[in-house]
């Protein structure tokens, strides 16, 4: 229920198969910015310590603590745009298939703690922990009051800066 639930990090391959069966993507970082600067919700990052936190107790602790936040800020509601709380794993143009990108989790001043120098080939793809969270983004874009697939924005040479500041992106999922 809306009452009874936990936030879970996933790694890329299971996020984009889940992306995919809702008919959904993974945002670019540009995108995450974005979402950020449009969220009507904003808490600041709580990072847990190193040790554990691939386990089950740190995500529930961390789960616990947005809670809180998010009950603390005034007019919060579930399904407010929320910013803050989780990294996202994103696509990018330097996927690898055996990495995960995650970027953002932004303090309350806008600045990401993982920025883009270090937004992938970190982690391995199978790593996830309390802090990576999934966005999904639905497929459909609309440019010039045209609707496009967002793989085909990315692809595109010049449409793709609406989207990514890296671009344009040969490989827009990760495989699974």
């Amino acid at each position: 229920t809306d009452m009874d639930f936990i936030r879970t990090p996933l790694n890329p391959h299971t996020a984009q198969k889940v992306a995919d069966l809702w008919g959904c993507v993974l945002p670019t970082r540009l995108m995450v910015n974005a979402i950020w600067k449009q969220s009507t919700t904003k808490v600041e990052p709580h990072s847990m310590p190193l040790e554990g936190m691939m386990t089950t107790h740190v995500f529930t602790s961390h789960n616990s603590i947005i809670r809180l936040q998010l009950q603390a800020v005034p007019g919060y509601a579930l399904g407010n745009l929320t910013g803050g709380h989780k990294k996202d794993v994103v696509i990018c143009a330097d996927y690898s298939p055996l990495h995960v990108a995650i970027y953002g989790w932004h303090y309350l001043n806008g600045v990401p703690i993982q920025g883009p120098q270090i937004q992938s080939k970190f982690h391995e793809d199978t790593y996830r922990d309390y802090s990576h969270g999934i966005r999904m983004v639905w497929h459909v874009v609309t440019v010039d009051g045209q609707d496009m697939n967002f793989d085909d924005v990315l692809k595109d040479p010049v449409l793709c800066h609406l989207l990514s500041d890296e671009c344009p992106l040969r490989t827009t999922r990760y495989s699974y």
